[in-house]
């Protein structure tokens, strides 16, 4: 028979954050770009262009993807948005938040893309982008 052990607090919300780690850090576009590879970063900014979906194959199955590109103050990237991010209901012209992308550099090109933890979060308003990067820098801040 199992019992239950008892877990000091500290202890399990430790391997929560291990679990689930929170979202990334928003950080500018070209900052982002310059991250080293394969490590997580957000990123937010106003949509230039988009495609539609595509069907790759990638380890024996077939997997949604979608490239977007987005700009801020600093610069723009494209966003590879993989499985399903690619469904997320992003257009030309809207501002968007996509957490947890790494940086990828194929065939010399830097681009973001998203990982399995990504969150894609689309606004209509210039608002919504701004308040973003100031959430974020008074995230900095406090650390």
């Amino acid at each position: 028979m199992s019992e239950s052990m008892p877990i000091a607090q500290g202890h399990a919300e430790e391997g929560e954050q291990l679990v689930n780690p929170p979202a990334a850090v928003v950080k500018p576009i070209e900052q982002a770009l310059r991250s080293p590879l394969k490590q997580r970063v957000s990123v937010a900014g106003r949509i230039l262009q988009e495609e539609g979906i595509r069907t790759v194959y990638v380890k024996g199955t077939d997997v949604n993807i979608r490239n977007i590109v987005i700009q801020d103050v600093s610069g723009k990237a494209k966003v590879c948005l993989w499985r399903d991010a690619s469904n997320a209901d992003a257009r030309t012209g809207q501002y968007v938040k996509v957490t947890d992308v790494v940086v990828n550099n194929y065939k010399g090109e830097l681009s973001l893309s998203t990982t399995q933890k990504a969150c894609v979060i689309v606004s209509n308003t210039y608002l919504f982008l701004a308040f973003i990067k100031f959430s974020s820098s008074n995230a900095l801040a406090k650390k």
